[in-house]
């Protein structure tokens, strides 16, 4: 199988980046020249595009729950410009306050004793750790307590677009 037809048969299957193709070409030992040709081919077709694979990775990664540290750290690992990044995170649809509350509540975290130092500190690691950062932390904390004083169902407030109204 040629160099060209390896990277149609993974493209078919899913995004990658340049960076994972030229690697995964270096891996089945196809030789440079070769391999270079055949990704400045499927380039030049659109059939690969880093902005699209970055696109679809932030999707993905959002909607499995990572924040936006964690997928910027991950794209750059994939081989995906600083650049790319930024633009590309500022372009996601999504409001990643929003994305950390419902991650903040999926996780339970509502039912914890957050007054509690350590409980408080390990539950902001593990936010922390999957990529929010502190403001992120601070507006689920917020939110959260708001809701109790007004005695609103965190779920309810997500299921009705982050809407006080019962």
């Amino acid at each position: 199988m040629s160099a060209y037809d390896y990277l149609i048969y993974l493209l078919s299957r899913k995004e990658y980046s340049l960076n994972q193709l030229r690697q995964k070409l270096k891996s089945k030992n196809y030789p440079d020249n070769e391999a270079e040709q055949a990704l400045q081919i499927v380039v030049e077709k659109k059939y690969q595009s880093d902005a699209r694979y970055a696109e679809s990775f932030v999707h993905d990664q959002a909607l499995a729950g990572f924040g936006p540290l964690t997928i910027a750290n991950k794209l750059r690992i994939n081989g995906i410009r600083d650049h790319l990044i930024e633009q590309t995170l500022d372009e996601a649809q999504f409001d990643w306050f929003k994305q950390a509350f419902n991650y903040f509540i999926r996780k339970d975290y509502d039912q914890l004793e957050l007054q509690d130092a350590k409980v408080k500190a390990k539950m902001q690691r593990h936010m922390f750790s999957k990529g929010y950062n502190f403001e992120h932390i601070s507006f689920c904390l917020t939110t959260l307590q708001e809701l109790k004083e007004m005695e609103v169902d965190p779920q309810t407030f997500i299921l009705n677009d982050f809407s006080y109204e019962n």
